[in-house]
Order: structure tokens, then C-alpha cells, then sequence
């Protein structure tokens, strides 16, 4: 049965936030800007809480890591200079796939895990190795900041409101590749995936290549980019039945998401001027 949304908040800290979610006694979710919206969060829910006063949106590198806030605009992951410069800027492309200019203005990066809408943007963050960090209010009984938060490399459902920032590791030698198989350049894709490669003194150190398969998002790493890792790629995909959707069969999908992974690293290894 829907419940009839009746209370609006606008906390100032993210303890004020958490305290919200970790209610009983009232279903609290986010409110999110997005394309399409979840219709059916909303349904469920009795109050909404705008993170909008939290300083969540900014882009910072220190100590070699790049800080994403969540409510960095999807725009300005398009336009920095410091995104662009990161694995031949393969997030700031993922990012401008993913909406029409004037959604990419209003679409914070935290509305990316309530949706497929911007799928190629959690993959490129996957290659890239990202660490995820939220918010913990269960630490605060023995912490006297009230800033406390932990990192996760991947993101739990129960965690819907405390999703804080992206950390990226940051350094020389990162170059990025991405493919896709769209119906036209800009729909959403039938099948992508995003590769990135570390190159030291014109050697691969490690490779990783991110995709969407069943349910879930994969990521396969490893040392070099060789015969027998492009074949546990290949094997860790044809293990699973990939879903038909409208733009395609199951099979169909299926069969592409090996091209293009394949595509993905020969690019990336390319721009890193490897074989």
C-alpha cells in the first residue's frame, strides 16, 4: 500500500542525516534528481531527506588520490581537467554518455547507484579501482568526530543515503580504454566495457577490465595482457547468461560483451603505446 510522503529534511552534517535513515519507525530515503526516478522508493516512503547542504561536491587529488564528492554534477566530471588527465579520461567520457547536456548539470554522482541510467559511469569507476566510502554512524558511540566513514569497494544496498565520496587512485602511467555497441552513439548501451592498464618504463604492471554481467558488475585484473588473460575474460562472461532486452537478444549481448572487452584493452594498451 503507498504511504503518503510527510516530512521534508534538509540536514547540515551527515550525522544529522544518518540519524534520519537509522529511524524504525519511518521508511526515509533520499531525495534524488534523476531521469527516472525510483518510482517505487518513493511509494514506499514516509519522509525525504536533500542532501543538498552536505559540501558533498568537489574534486580534490591528495596524496595521490582523486576525491569525487557525491554531489559533484556529472558535468563537471565532463569538464575537469584533473578527471580528464585520469587513464585517457575514460570517466569523463563514461560521464558525458550517460544523459542529455542539461541532465548532466543537475545529476549529482551520487544518483548513479539507484539505476542503470549511468551504468557506464560505475564501470569506468570499477576499472579505475575506486574505492566507495559511506558514512558510518555506528562508529560515532566511540568517536568523538562526527565525520566518521569507511571505504568499500562495493557498494551495499543498505546503505542508500550514507554514500559520501570516490576515491580513485591517482598516478603516472594510466591509460584507459573504452568500447560499447549502441543502437546510436548516444543510447544507453546494449553492451559496454572499460579497461585500464599501468605501464612503467613501456612494461603493463596491471591490467583491469570492467563490465556489467547478470545482476552484477565484474571486474578481471591482472598482470599482463597476454593469450591467457584476454581468455579468462572471455570465460568469466560465457559463464553467465546475460539477460535480452530490448535492443537485443541475450545471446546477441552475450556474444559483444566479448568484442567489446576485447576493444577496450587493445585501446587502452594502445594509447599506452603497448602490445
Amino acid at each position: 500500500m503507498a504511504k503518503r510522503i510527510r516530512e521534508y529534511h534538509r540536514p547540515e552534517t551527515m550525522a544529522e542525516a544518518a540519524a534520519l535513515y537509522d529511524r524504525k519507525d519511518v521508511e526515509c530515503v533520499p531525495l534524488l534528481l534523476d531521469q527516472q526516478p525510483d518510482v517505487d522508493a518513493y511509494y514506499r516512503a514516509e519522509a525525504v531527506v536533500d542532501l543538498g547542504h552536505l559540501s558533498l561536491n568537489y574534486i580534490k587529488e591528495e596524496n595521490d588520490v582523486v576525491r569525487i564528492g557525491v554531489l559533484t554534477p556529472l558535468q563537471t566530471l565532463v569538464e575537469s581537467p584533473l578527471i580528464q588527465s585520469i587513464a585517457s579520461g575514460i570517466l569523463s567520457e563514461a560521464a558525458q554518455m550517460s544523459a542529455h547536456l542539461g541532465l548532466r548539470h543537475l545529476i549529482p554522482l551520487h544518483n548513479l547507484w539507484y539505476g542503470d541510467e549511468a551504468l557506464e559511469v560505475r564501470i569506468a569507476l570499477s576499472a579505475l579501482r575506486a574505492d566507495h566510502v559511506f558514512y558510518d554512524s555506528s562508529f560515532l558511540e566511540n568517536s568523538p568526530s562526527t565525520d566518521t566513514e569507511f571505504r568499500v569497494h562495493h557498494v551495499p544496498d543498505t546503505f542508500q543515503g550514507r554514500f559520501i565520496e570516490v576515491r580513485i587512485p591517482f598516478r603516472a602511467g594510466l591509460y584507459g580504454g573504452a568500447a560499447r555497441v549502441a543502437r546510436t552513439p548516444r543510447d544507453h548501451p546494449i553492451v559496454a566495457a572499460y579497461a585500464v592498464v599501468t605501464v612503467t618504463a613501456g612494461v603493463i604492471q596491471h591490467v583491469s577490465v570492467s563490465y556489467r554481467v547478470g545482476g552484477s558488475g565484474a571486474v578481471i585484473m591482472g598482470r599482463s595482457v597476454d593469450a591467457q588473460y584476454m581468455q579468462q575474460v572471455e570465460d568469466h562472461i560465457n559463464q553467465h547468461r546475460l539477460t535480452s532486452i530490448h535492443t537485443g537478444s541475450g545471446e546477441y549481448r552475450q556474444e559483444m560483451l566479448v568484442v567489446v572487452s576485447r576493444r577496450a584493452i587493445e585501446l587502452a594498451c594502445k594509447r599506452a603505446g603497448v602490445k
